[in-house]
């Protein structure tokens, strides 16, 4: 599971934030390789009290559960190597369809069904001991030809929470702790 990972050293001098990756700098990264590239593979941030892994999930699986399972997977089999020491933070990047619901109502569908989806850049991070949450979301804009143009930040209404649920990182830090109490038995 952690072949696809890649290690980075997380000592830090005691000015600097504990965590190695902002998640504005990473936001800042992920629009720039997807806006080179026009695509952005999945990819995986975590970083612990020892070091930090980083790499690409070449083949994210297709289905909400599925990918519940593989990340909740993913943090165990981290925690189970002892590579990170305790979780700090957990950033995910990935291409995602949003839906727009109608005024005061929840969407009715999918966002993979709804013909009125949004084709999105995703970034989202978790902060576990301070259990802070943040998301940026980019609609994609794409010519005719599907080429990529542009990104338009998604910002939230006034009425709208700023701080967004995000299950894949939820799932990654319950995997990881399962992991971390049952290495450490």
């Amino acid at each position: 599971m952690l072949s696809w990972l890649h290690h980075f050293s997380s000592n830090m001098s005691p000015e600097r934030s504990p965590n190695k990756y902002r998640f504005e700098e990473v936001v800042q990264l992920a629009k720039e390789v997807i806006l080179r590239d026009g695509t952005h593979v999945p990819m995986l941030i975590a970083e612990g009290s020892i070091q930090g892994l980083a790499g690409h999930i070449p083949i994210m699986p297709e289905t909400h559960e599925e990918r519940i399972h593989f990340m909740r997977s993913a943090g165990y089999s981290t925690a189970q190597s002892g590579a990170l020491g305790f979780l700090r933070q957990v950033i995910f990047i990935g291409e995602g369809w949003m839906s727009v619901a109608e005024k005061g109502e929840a969407p009715k569908v999918r966002p993979t069904q709804d013909p009125k989806r949004k084709e999105v850049l995703i970034v989202a991070g978790l902060q576990v001991r301070e259990n802070i949450r943040e998301v940026k979301l980019f609609e994609m804009q794409r010519n005719e030809e599907g080429a990529l143009m542009g990104l338009q930040e998604v910002t939230p209404k006034e009425d709208e929470p700023k701080q967004a649920d995000n299950p894949l990182l939820d799932a990654f830090a319950e995997g990881f702790e399962l992991g971390l109490l049952q290495r450490s038995n």
